[in-house]
């Protein structure tokens, strides 16, 4: 008991430090290597290293089509490791989070030599933004998520794709009458790039490692096309997202860049291609979504 209210103490101690900082050290500008070294194992596997009193303070930014932040920052986040301990047979850090100075929901780390682990709260608040279908999506219990690696080129994020079942599209699609979607989303994440960042508390120059986090959107939608001929097209979608390592630091920027997601359905059918005037695709959705990142500008490691 005496050693939780320690920790408990510590979190709070370092929670008035965090809310105080000010928002003029970003110093995240992370310069990629002209050689992508994706498909290699990487050698150094200090990227997230961690123990109680760890923390990291980020500015959040608008981030435009490129992947570059601009403008003033909109609000400050935190993350302090509070605890350690052992969950679901890892050796595991929990982290309490600061949302502009406000306490919010927080999530687990699990980290190991050649990868990292989080629990789901890490993740699927993207899933959940997601325009046209956060309304509709019930995601599952997760275990241990991994959510970066070394050693691996690509894999998928979850067990199994979290589904959308039976969703009764909201508005008319042209040319099919009452469309029903089914449909899955499944997060395969890839090694983007290595690179350098200059170190925000000591000056010197790091190297970091991004990962590519494609939230893959695949079902089916089906309906009545000209009130006439059952349909019944494969759909496809995707929004991306990225988060960057830096060596002897941790997690220095979470961001999605300014993207249009565009779910489409490919018709395959002859004649549904005919009664669509020669349509090979139908556009079940389109929207432009707007850019936004965390970027680190001080830790404490």
């Amino acid at each position: 008991m005496k050693n939780r209210i320690s920790q408990l103490f510590l979190a709070f101690c370092l929670s008035i430090i965090l809310v105080g900082c000010s928002d003029d050290d970003d110093n995240t500008v992370v310069t990629p290597n002209p050689l992508d070294t994706t498909s290699t194992p990487i050698t150094n596997n200090n990227y997230w290293s961690m123990k109680v009193g760890t923390y990291w303070i980020y500015d959040n930014y608008a981030v435009n089509t490129e992947s570059a932040k601009f403008g003033s920052p909109t609000s400050q986040d935190s993350i302090i490791i509070a605890t350690s301990g052992t969950i679901d047979s890892k050796s595991a850090y929990t982290a309490t989070v600061y949302k502009n100075g406000n306490l919010s929901e927080g999530y687990s780390f699990a980290p190991e030599k050649n990868a990292l682990y989080v629990t789901a709260d890490f993740v699927t608040p993207v899933i959940q933004n997601i325009p046209f279908v956060k309304d509709y999506i019930t995601i599952p219990e997760f275990g241990w998520l991994k959510i970066a690696d070394t050693q691996t080129a690509s894999w998928e994020l979850f067990p199994s794709p979290i589904k959308v079942e039976n969703m009764a599209i909201p508005y008319e699609i042209t040319g099919v009458t009452n469309p029903v979607l089914n449909m899955g989303i499944q997060a395969i994440i890839s090694r983007k790039s290595t690179g350098t960042m200059v170190n925000p508390v000591t000056g010197a120059t790091v190297n970091t490692l991004t990962f590519e986090i494609k939230y893959e959107i695949t079902g089916t939608v089906s309906g009545t096309v000209m009130s006439v001929m059952p349909i019944e097209a494969e759909i496809s979608g995707a929004m991306y997202s990225y988060i960057t390592f830096a060596e002897g630091i941790g997690l220095v920027a979470n961001y999605r860049p300014t993207q249009t997601l565009s779910i489409i359905a490919s018709i395959d059918n002859a004649a549904l291609k005919v009664l669509l005037g020669g349509q090979e695709s139908i556009s079940i959705f389109e929207e432009e979504v707007e850019g936004e990142g965390s970027f680190l500008i001080r830790y404490n490691n």
